[in-house]
Order: structure tokens, then sequence, then C-alpha cells
């Protein structure tokens, strides 16, 4: 391997985990050897059709910084080898620089310079966290998710049994943005416990980890919808956090707030009136998903029913009244399923 390669690599495979602060370092991740001399890593080229890239933290990328990158290569080469981990039943799963191989593949390359890496699952997937959670192009889901993966690791290797309850969490996050850090006792300082590691390694405060990942474990749609958003940031979401628990935020409540947010281009005050305002008025209530008011609504008749006669007969109601009001509409109810 080339002097100037060794150095990239080196660079790349020795970044420190937490900038400043902490003493692991990705070098330990990938083994001893690498740690201790960097001549040793031999670079192999690997078949480009014989990478798989699966299961990356990143899933958005600039088209145009990729073609800037390809012509970069076309021009100079691969300065800096990909890392792959070899796969047990053949083939490889790659771990770090999918810049570079997508640059690659623009260019119709049929093979890529890389280092492999034996395969461990933890190890790989550590590795693609650090190598993703330092970027500062990642958008807000992605580097939430990733912030939640690393949070769930150190949970573990602290020694959490089950997974972390998000009330719980909620609570320790709402406990630090009030400034009340004394209230987080018993099994809560565990969340915190977990929350410094992790703010080590991102370079960010314990609370903010934390609502990442809150954000991490909202409902699909809001998470596309986020995506896409051009207006909506963390502090918006901070502030919705802090006036409402997970509990009480269905992707329709989640939806329909932050729609008219992102719409009417809100301040974080402005937000926050206009949440207050939400709440005193009981609208929350009117723009929660529809069917879980059903479900709801439907589950409590259901439990008021004294015997299975009962519940047969209210079916049997429920079902003809579907009916009538489907005809009503213009469709036929045997048409529609029921």
């Amino acid at each position: 391997m080339a002097k100037r390669e060794q150095l990239n690599l080196a660079k790349e495979l020795d970044s420190p985990l937490v900038r400043g602060k902490s003493t692991f370092r990705l070098s330990n991740l990938v083994g001893k050897d690498i740690s201790v001399d960097f001549s040793t890593l031999a670079t192999k080229s690997i078949r480009i059709s014989e990478i798989e890239v699966s299961d990356q933290i990143r899933k958005e990328f600039d088209e145009e910084g990729i073609n800037s990158l390809a012509e970069s290569l076309k021009e100079h080469g691969l300065l800096q080898p990909i890392i792959v981990a070899e796969k047990p039943e053949g083939g490889y799963r790659l771990v770090a620089g999918e810049r570079r191989l997508r640059a690659a593949k623009k260019l119709g390359w049929f093979s890529i310079p890389a280092v492999v890496i034996p395969h461990d699952e933890e190890r790989v997937r550590l590795i693609q966290l650090v190598e993703n959670l330092q970027r500062r192009d990642l958008n807000l889901v992605e580097k939430s998710e990733g912030i939640w993966e690393y949070f769930k690791y150190i949970w573990k290797s602290l020694g959490g049994t089950d997974s972390p309850n998000l009330d719980e969490l909620w609570l320790v996050f709402y406990y630090l943005n009030g400034g009340k850090k004394d209230k987080v006792k018993g099994k809560l300082e565990f969340y915190l416990r977990a929350s410094l590691e992790c703010s080590r390694f991102v370079d960010m405060p314990e609370a903010s980890v934390l609502l990442h990942c809150l954000i991490a474990n909202l409902g699909e749609r809001v998470k596309e919808f986020l995506l896409n958003s051009k207006n909506i940031s963390a502090t918006h979401l901070r502030v919705l956090f802090l006036n409402s628990k997970p509990q009480e935020l269905d992707e329709g409540l989640c939806l329909s707030i932050l729609k008219e947010a992102e719409d009417r281009v809100l301040s974080r005050k402005e937000f926050e009136r206009l949440l207050r305002k939400g709440k005193s008025k009981g609208s929350s209530r009117d723009v929660k998903d529809p069917y879980k008011q059903v479900d709801r609504f439907f589950g409590g008749l259901i439990k008021k029913s004294v015997d299975e006669e009962q519940k047969k007969r209210l079916l049997r109601y429920i079902i003809e009244k579907a009916k009538a009001e489907l005809i009503k509409m213009g469709g036929e109810g045997e048409d529609e399923g029921i």
C-alpha cells in the first residue's frame, strides 16, 4: 500500500469516536493489527458485483457530489480504499466508503481497491455508525436513527436487559430540558448514563441525544414527511416533545401539527403557541388518526357487552349500520367487503 494511502486509511480507521473526550477509537473496533501497524494492511482489488450494500444509516446522497467524486477518481484514481467485511457465505459487505463505491460504479469500474476485515456483525455496525454519524451532511432522520441505534448499543453494553422504554426516556429528556437533572433518580439514571456516553460520541448535550432518540421512534409517515420538509427543524420537534408525551403522538396528530407548521413557516415560539392553543381547545383530539378513534370506540363498546350473545347482536347491528352508510354514499355494502 502506498504511503499516502496508508495515511488516509489510518486517519479513517483511527478517527476518535468522541471528539476530544473519548479514548475509544475506530481502530480498536477493527482489530489490534490495524491500530499497531498500518503498513501490514493489504489492499485487495475486489469485484464490485461481489460487494453487498445493505442496512446503511445514510439513505440520501447528493448526486452532484457523487459526479464530482467520479471525476476525481477518473483523474487521480482511488487514493483511499473502501472498507469491506468478508461474509461467511462468500462475497463482501460494505462497511465504509459508499460514496466512493457509487462513484466507481458510475465510471463503470469492474473492481475497486478495498481493505478486508473479518466479519463481525457488532463490529461492522459500529464502524458504519462512526463512519456515517461523524459526517455533517446527514439529514435529521438519518442522524436520529443512527444515534438511536448507538444509544441501544450503549444501553446493552452498560448492562441493560430489556429495550429502552420510550416513556421513561422521554421523562429524562423532559427533566433535562427543564433543568431538573436532580430528579433523574433510580432506573432513570440508566438513561442518563447511556445518553452521556452517546453525547460524547456525537458531540451534543445529553438532552439532544434523547431528542434524536425520540425522533427516530416517530411513525414512518412522519419521518417521511420530515425527509421532505424544508421548514421543520430539531428545534420544532423539541418543542413538540416538551408539550406531548410519546404515547400522545400518533401519526395522524404529528402529521397534522407538523404540516401546519411547515405551511405557515412557524418559528419556535409560534409553533409553541400553536401547540398550546390546540391543547386548550382540545383540537388535538380532533386531529387524531380516525382509525384509532374507531378502534377505541369499538373496543370500549364491546367491553361493555354483558355476554357473548349480546356481543354478537351488537356486531350484527354495527355491520348493518355500516352497510346502510355505504349505500347512502353510493357504494354497495357487499361489494365493499362488508
